[in-house]
């Protein structure tokens, strides 16, 4: 028992013969887990009362900082308490704080901002994480895949179970407001701190933004992050716009209809 917890707590920096591999077994059993999480969740959830939906997001909010303080724990066990590693000013790190604060708070700019981030950041988390030298089954894989899939799964379950809807129009905000944050406050974190946050100093291993800085070096990769994002995004809300605009374009033929 004592072995299987060393290496389940073991921190591994370059790999280990246990790694988990790009959509080897075990990285597709986790993203099978959180696609149905944050598919039948959400249903589920969609015809309960308010009372219900409301402590689902305060579990989860309490999951996340539960996950997060484990993390700290698990850090400073390991003797890699650094505060490059424990602050949480990478883009998914910052993300958990800010999904918790929008589930207590529940402003429409922050579901936006969770909607837009959680799926162009979070999800790739998931889908193509940079922690492959960490067992599927070892601490930190855990810890990567709960917070980033539990990220994806609350910007959802504000769509179909709460009845929010996205709007283009925060869009620039939000970009500028990533973009901004990222020159003006990581940059010089980074710099100081000899840290990556934000992935401004090289691209995370394994990553489609490992592609990007091969394709084209640094720092131009940043363009095509940016120019992904805008991909994104617009696919991501493109369907919310048709849906306004077809509900506005029926409005005059239903009251035409009316006696």
């Amino acid at each position: 028992m004592r072995d299987f917890l060393d290496r389940y707590f073991a921190y591994i920096p370059d790999g280990s013969p246990e790694q988990t591999g790009l959509l080897s077994v075990g990285h597709l059993g986790w993203m099978a887990v959180v696609i149905a999480a944050c598919v039948v969740v959400p249903l589920v959830f969609r015809h309960t009362s308010q009372r219900a939906k409301n402590i689902f997001l305060y579990t989860v909010a309490g999951i996340l900082l539960v996950n997060e303080g484990m993390r700290t724990y698990w850090l400073f066990r390991t003797g890699e308490a650094k505060f490059q590693n424990v602050a949480p000013l990478d883009l998914c790190g910052f993300m958990i704080y800010l999904t918790i604060v929008t589930i207590f708070v529940r402003k429409r700019f922050l579901m936006n901002i969770c909607y837009a981030i959680a799926f162009t950041g979070p999800v790739f988390g998931v889908l193509t994480p940079s922690i492959n030298q960490y067992p599927w089954w070892g601490f930190n894989y855990v810890h990567g895949m709960v917070g980033h899939g539990l990220i994806c799964l609350v910007a959802l379950f504000f769509i179909v179970a709460e009845g929010f809807r996205p709007e283009l129009k925060y869009v620039p905000r939000i970009l500028g407001i990533v973009v901004a944050v990222a020159l003006v406050v990581i940059a010089p974190l980074d710099y100081f701190f000899d840290a990556n946050w934000f992935y401004l100093r090289s691209a995370p291993a394994g990553t489609p933004l490992e592609i990007y800085e091969e394709w084209v070096g640094w720092p131009w990769y940043f363009a095509l992050i940016l120019a992904t994002a805008a991909v994104l995004w617009t696919l991501l809300y493109l369907p919310f716009v048709r849906r306004k605009a077809h509900q506005r374009s029926s409005e005059p033929e239903e009251e035409s209809q009316m006696p």
